[in-house]
């Protein structure tokens, strides 16, 4: 028997929460040292309104489908970028969205330059809000940015997190450093990022780690204490599956060296969620995968994973991620691993055009499993997965049990009627 992982889940309320991932364009007005080229520029065309409209449109048809079908309740719209904000109409279209249909969260992952009169009813516009914080801008920028981030905090009803990017250079790092504590003193959450992810695919079958930055022992030991606090986890706020409660994984990690790579030094959820691991050993002991196969299992509660290698893994990431790609109106089970369904093929679900014929598919039960095409997996790492497809399949049974009961869904329609009025009497108005 092996005390290896071989699968990951989700319980209680995190098995809901669906993020659907929504790229606006490549235009960013920073132009840091450790982002890739095809991940951003300063002359792309930004998204117009009226088409970025009709797209969330069909997102909130999505959201229906999910939401009659299955147990994904909870439903957020990340928008990503380049960076969003810097779309003169991104405000505008934020406030059309809400009054179209407000049964969705909006999600903001931004480098935090955007005006105070913006962010000062930033609760208008956005529901959750990831500011990631680079120390190569300007100093005047940065305060404004440090500024932000506790005046959202501390005066509106956005929750906002940072994403506080390490950057290995001594000056940096201090004042990243700095920062964490901050935050820590103003109960800000926050999580020390490491920089750099790691290509697929290189020429001799290994990954490609270009934009990885080099940390000496003591800046690595410095994040594993970090670290160390987030495998610590906590009981689950509900159960909403009959499974034994997981054991908490306070194990501690061995200290990190200076020459170790990403998978060795392993990494945490980047959106703090809680999920279960499962391994070899506490499977051995199932006969049989069937839905009473969860109630035999004893699953491990945590934030952090030793290991991001998941090749050939079946899972169901765009259930939870999924991605879309506004240039170039490509739909993907996720931004990074863009896995499919093929065997070791990258690609996308559909596209914008397309996308009502995927939704047409979720909404008559034939849900896809994608297995994983990488040799790294950078995001999507608690999403529900195993390296035996037999407990994917029960994983989809379990989060698409039925559709949801005909009063249920009478309730929803007349929801939606009623928003549907409420629009036409402010238009009106």
């Amino acid at each position: 028997m092996s005390n290896e992982i071989i699968a990951i889940h989700r319980f209680g309320s995190e098995l809901t929460k669906h993020i659907f991932g929504w790229d606006l364009g490549r235009r960013c007005n920073y132009d840091c040292s450790y982002c890739p080229a095809h991940r951003h520029n300063n002359y792309s065309p930004h998204a117009m309104l009226d088409d970025l409209f009709d797209t969330y449109k069909k997102v909130s048809r999505y959201k229906d489908v999910l939401k009659n079908r299955s147990l994904i309740d909870d439903f957020v719209i990340g928008f990503t970028g380049g960076e969003p904000a810097a779309n003169p109409i991104f405000w505008d279209f934020c406030n059309k969205a809400k009054e179209y249909d407000n049964d969705i969260q909006l999600g903001l992952t931004s480098n935090g330059t955007i005006p105070r009169r913006v962010y000062e009813k930033i609760g208008d516009y956005i529901d959750t809000m990831t500011v990631s914080y680079h120390c190569e801008a300007d100093d005047k920028i940065k305060q404004n940015v440090q500024d932000a981030i506790f005046y959202i905090h501390s005066n509106t009803d956005t929750y906002i997190n940072v994403n506080v990017m390490f950057h290995s250079d001594e000056e940096y790092f201090n004042e990243c450093l700095e920062l964490c504590r901050r935050l820590d003193k103003g109960n800000v959450s926050f999580v020390p990022r490491i920089i750099g992810e790691i290509e697929s695919s290189g020429l001799d079958g290994k990954p490609i780690d270009k934009e990885f930055h080099s940390y000496s022992a003591s800046q690595l030991e410095r994040l594993d204490e970090y670290y160390v606090e987030m495998r610590k986890g906590k009981a689950p706020s509900k159960a909403s599956v009959k499974v034994n409660p997981p054991k908490v994984d306070d194990k501690p990690i061995v200290a990190m060296a200076a020459n170790k790579t990403r998978n060795e030094i392993g990494r945490p959820c980047c959106g703090k969620v809680f999920f279960n691991t499962l391994t070899e050993e506490n499977f051995d002991n199932v006969v049989s995968v069937t839905p009473a196969f969860r109630s035999a299992l004893e699953w491990n509660e945590t934030q952090f994973l030793r290991t991001s290698k998941f090749k050939d893994w079946y899972c169901l990431v765009h259930l939870y991620l999924p991605h879309l790609q506004h240039e170039t109106r490509m739909i993907y089970a996720h931004q990074t691993c863009q896995a499919t369904t093929n065997r070791h093929r990258q690609g996308p679900l559909c596209t914008i055009e397309t996308f009502d014929e995927y939704i047409d598919k979720i909404d008559a039960g034939n849900i896809p499993i994608m297995q994983c095409p990488n040799m790294q997996c950078n995001c999507g790492l608690c999403t529900p997965k195993s390296k035996y497809l037999p407990i994917v399949e029960e994983m989809v049974k379990e989060i698409f049990p039925m559709k949801k009961s005909m009063e249920g869904q009478q309730t929803r329609q007349r929801r939606q009627e009623t928003k549907k009025i409420m629009r036409e009497l402010r238009q009106d108005v």
